[in-house]
C-alpha cells in the first residue's frame, strides 16, 4: 500500500514501470557510492563522485520543478532538493579538509 507521499510522487503505473525501476536503480547506486565515500572520504576521486551524485540529484529535481514543470512543489519533491543543496554546500565548504591537495 502506497503512502500519500508516494502517491504524490508516482502514479500507480509508475511504481512498476521502467522509469520507476530506473529511479530505484539510481537510488541504490547513489546510496552505495555515498556510503563508500563516507568511509573513504579522503580519496579525491571517491569524494568527487559523491559530490557529483548530489549535483545530479539537485539538477534533476530542480529541472523537474522549474523547467519541465512535471513536479509540483510539495514536501516529497522538495526533500531531495533540500538534502542535495545542503550536502553540496557542506561538501564544497569541507573539500580541502577531506581531500588534501
Amino acid at each position: 500500500m502506497a503512502t500519500q507521499a508516494q502517491a504524490q510522487m508516482f502514479d500507480a503505473a509508475g511504481l512498476n514501470s521502467t522509469p520507476g525501476s530506473n529511479v530505484r536503480s539510481w537510488t541504490l547506486t547513489s546510496a552505495g557510492n555515498k556510503g563508500y565515500a563516507a568511509t573513504i572520504s579522503t580519496t579525491k576521486t571517491i569524494y568527487d563522485m559523491a559530490l557529483l551524485t548530489y549535483l545530479i540529484a539537485f539538477g534533476h529535481f530542480t529541472s523537474e520543478i522549474c523547467f519541465f514543470r512535471t513536479a509540483k512543489i510539495n514536501l516529497p519533491v522538495l526533500s531531495p532538493v533540500i538534502v542535495s543543496t545542503a550536502s553540496l554546500i557542506w561538501m564544497l565548504k569541507q573539500y580541502d579538509f577531506y581531500v588534501a591537495p
